[in-house]
């Protein structure tokens, strides 16, 4: 069935302490362990019964008679508890020095109940006798003497003596603490308010670095994505012609402004239609053309990725002739691919170092992070 649990609450030196009923499992003789403190300051606990006097399984009594035997407290239902505490703060104000009324209800029948002076219904009252020494328990009844209030379900109460001139001079002397405080708060609080804004503004900073480094990393990425489609597409001149669907354009566009910040009225410049929108946040009278239209590619880490690739030549069509193109340096019209193997002929073969191609690539990121790369590439 369990170990029976008896816990006996007593209050002790201005203190609520508890003693817990051990069973010894060897001898079942029951030990009591000395009472430990739970709260100090308890200066009283009281309790009136709610007994079942007629078995009927409902209250029909109601008093403060602790029960003595087993019959008796087969009789309690209900217990209703009022906890007196005191506190070591004393107070500005005057306060009551007589005995806390305790509210227990409209509906309650008892000899020991009075009326409730401080209600507005008509409440009946239990009144609790508080001791005001600083020490003992509380037994005693109600003095004239102030000095700390203590607090409970109805009323206030004071505890001991105090010299009103050194009471008026504390209140003196907590003015005086009330103006060195707000002067420190006035002092500290801004510079409180720097730091926080400081330690704000490095995680913001540091926060948008990581934003940037995360863009950039997404254009690495897009641009090998560009170029493989530039190698997938380097046959039978396909590259010859502009593929605007694609994002391609087989002349330089050279005075193409891919930022759209060296355009001006007085300087107008060929944009990119970055927003698929005929460049429509630009004022008109600051570009020329916005004809070049971008290709978005497959996204990033959750970043916008868009590309275009020009190839570095005059014009469209074949290179060669009148339409020149940027090529390698060090392009040459033969070279060696085979190299290492001790075999006679295969050397040397035929090979021309194909034009430049330029590929720009624009990534959006969060908190409007925006990065521009350019590659050159040649195959």
């Amino acid at each position: 069935m369990g170990k029976p649990i008896d816990i006996t609450y007593s209050i002790v030196d201005n203190s609520l302490r508890a003693r817990t009923l051990n069973i010894d499992t060897a001898d079942s003789k029951p030990t009591y362990p000395a009472a430990v403190e739970m709260f100090p300051s308890i200066v009283n606990m009281q309790a009136y019964y709610g007994k079942d006097t007629d078995n009927n399984g409902t209250v029909d009594a109601r008093n403060r008679t602790a029960p003595t035997t087993n019959a008796e407290w087969l009789q309690v239902i209900a217990v209703r508890l009022a906890v007196v505490a005191r506190s070591t703060q004393m107070e500005k104000e005057d306060v009551t020095h007589a005995n806390l009324l305790w509210d227990v209800g409209t509906s309650i029948t008892m000899a020991d109940t009075e009326d409730c002076t401080l209600a507005t219904t008509a409440s009946k009252c239990l009144r609790l006798k508080i001791d005001h020494r600083t020490t003992g328990n509380a037994t005693a009844t109600a003095s004239s003497t102030r000095w700390s209030r203590c607090a409970t379900c109805c009323g206030t109460h004071d505890r001991r003596p105090q010299d009103r001139s050194r009471a008026s001079a504390r209140r003196a002397q907590r003015g005086i603490s009330l103006l060195f405080s707000l002067m420190a708060l006035v002092i500290i609080g801004p510079g409180a308010v720097a730091l926080t804004r400081s330690v704000d503004t490095g995680t913001l900073v540091m926060g948008n670095l990581s934003f940037k480094q995360d863009a950039v990393t997404a254009s690495s990425n897009a641009a090998e994505e560009a170029i493989a489609w530039l190698a997938a597409n380097n046959i039978d001149k396909k590259l010859e012609d502009d593929i605007p669907e694609k994002g391609y354009y087989a002349s330089a566009r050279e005075q193409v402004d891919p930022l759209g910040t060296r355009t001006s009225t007085g300087n107008k410049l060929p944009l990119i239609d970055w927003e698929g929108n005929d460049c429509a946040g630009v004022p008109s009278a600051t570009y020329t053309t916005c004809d070049v239209l971008p290709v978005a590619g497959t996204d990033v880490n959750g970043n916008k990725v868009k590309w275009v690739i020009t190839r570095l030549c005059k014009d469209t069509g074949t290179a060669g002739g009148s339409n020149y193109c940027t090529r390698p340096a060090m392009a040459a019209t033969s070279t060696a691919v085979e190299r290492g193997e001790l075999q006679p002929g295969g050397r040397i073969s035929r090979a021309l170092a194909s034009p430049f191609y330029r590929v720009i690539v624009r990534v959006q990121g969060p908190r409007n992070t925006t990065s521009f790369t350019e590659s050159l590439v040649h195959f």
